[in-house]
């Protein structure tokens, strides 16, 4: 399957397909997603050729439009990484870069832009795993 950057939208009081929100600046693979009730986020992905990008992209959840760059992981582009949201901060923990799995913890304050700043370390080395939000 052709990896595609089309950012689709569901209106969930209604029934119905998915309509097109805009464009990511990248066309990544497993990425992880966060978002307020102002703005979506996107981090990390596998785009081919083994190039993880540490960038972080945002856009706003009440215009229709294409992605912004929002600034860099302060650790390196990964996929497959777990992510969580309070509505505030947004965290990204884990992942895969051609090679091990990673440690790594970032965090960002989903109304600001800017680089992530580091959380900490997980007990060990995960990929591949999910996040739970709540407030």
């Amino acid at each position: 399957m052709a990896k595609v950057n089309t950012i689709l939208y569901l209106t969930m009081g209604t029934l119905g397909d998915a309509t097109d929100f805009g464009d990511l600046l990248t066309t990544p693979s497993s990425p992880a997603g966060t978002m307020s009730a102002t703005r979506g986020l996107m981090f990390g992905g596998n785009i081919g050729g083994g190039n993880y990008p540490a960038a972080i992209q945002y856009f706003a959840m009440d215009t229709l439009g294409n992605a912004t760059d929002f600034g860099d992981s302060t650790h390196d582009g990964r996929s497959d990484l777990a992510s969580c949201t309070n509505g505030t901060y947004g965290v990204w923990m884990g992942g895969y870069r051609a090679g091990p799995t990673k440690n790594f913890i970032d965090y960002i304050t989903i109304d600001t832009t800017g680089d992530s700043t580091d959380f900490g370390d997980l007990t060990g080395t995960k990929g591949y795993r999910t996040g739970l939000s709540g407030d």
